[in-house]
Order: C-alpha cells, then structure tokens, then sequence
C-alpha cells in the first residue's frame, strides 16, 4: 500500500507539473495534445484526431476552431467528412516547440534530485514499463500525445508494444 501511495503522488505530481508548464506557454494541455499529433501526422483529419484527443468530434472541431483562430493549424482539401487535413503553421510548430520544452524541463523538475545513473536506470525502467503491455496503434498514439516523436526514433517503447497484428478498423477518410 506505501508503495502505491509514493508511486502514485509521484506520478500525479508529475502529471500536475506537466499540465501547469504546457499552460505555461499559454495553450493547455489538451491544446499540446493536438498540435503534437498533427504534428506527427500531417494531413490526418478531424476524425482521426479526436479519437486520441478524448474529445468528441464536435469537441474535436471546436478545438481545431480555436487552434486555427490562433493561426496554430490550417485546414487543407476539400470540406465534408475526413476530407478536411490538418497541418501546423509556421506558429503552431513553434508553439509546439515551447510547449516541448516546458514539458521537458518540468520532467527535469522532477528527477533533479537524482543522480545521472538513477535517472537512467528510472528511463530504463520507464522504457520496461511501457512494453509490457500489449496495445492497439490508437492506444500508442494517445500514450505519445504529449511526446517528441522524433526524440525516441527507433527506441521508442510504446511502438515496441503495439500489436501489429490486430486489424483496427481504418476510416478510409482518415488516410491521408
């Protein structure tokens, strides 16, 4: 039961320092959420998104509203379902980027009381911890919705759990 509770104040506290440094930068976290994933998948449209998003899709389309509004997203292609595109604009990518970055110093925040090699063994343990279970390429993406994706590469932990052989159902409207 201790454990659970240190685990578990640990990891909300990160949760609660990742929300408050992606605000921040003046967008909050569910704002980063897209940016990230259009980001990493250009050319998707609304009804990909808000599946990842945990938003309906009429959530989802006011989301994209605002973000357009703000001159962070564009919209591509024809109107109607899925034929919409979405990609970053010159300010969404470099929101993106300060978003990122206060993300990754709140992470900072939060192992700077380690030791190099104990923040190392606690990735490598993360890195563990994320392969162990199995998961569907939409379950990936919202694991990853607030990662650098190019940060991991080859490496990354949660593509090593996908299961690629389960046949998730594509919209045809979602492939670019």
């Amino acid at each position: 039961m201790h454990d659970s509770n240190v685990l578990g104040a640990w990891l909300l506290s990160g949760a609660d320092r990742i929300r408050e440094a992606v605000a921040s930068v003046g967008v909050a976290e569910r704002d980063l959420a897209a940016l990230v994933l259009i980001d990493s998948h250009p050319g998707r449209g609304i009804d990909w998104l808000y599946r990842r998003l945990g938003l309906t899709q009429s959530g989802s389309v006011r989301l994209i509203d605002r973000l357009a509004t703000l001159g962070l997203v564009e919209r591509s292609g024809a109107g109607g379902r899925g034929g919409v595109r979405l990609e970053l604009t010159a300010a969404g990518r470099r929101l993106l980027a300060d978003g990122l970055r206060a993300r990754d110093r709140a992470i900072a925040e939060l192992t700077d009381a380690f030791e190099l090699d104990e923040t190392e063994r606690l990735t490598a343990l993360a890195h563990k911890a994320l392969r162990v279970r199995e998961r569907q390429r939409l379950d990936a993406d919202i694991a990853c919705r607030l990662c650098d994706w190019p940060g991991c590469g080859s490496r990354c932990p949660v593509d090593e759990s996908v299961d690629e052989s389960v046949d998730e159902s594509v919209d045809e409207s979602e492939v670019p």
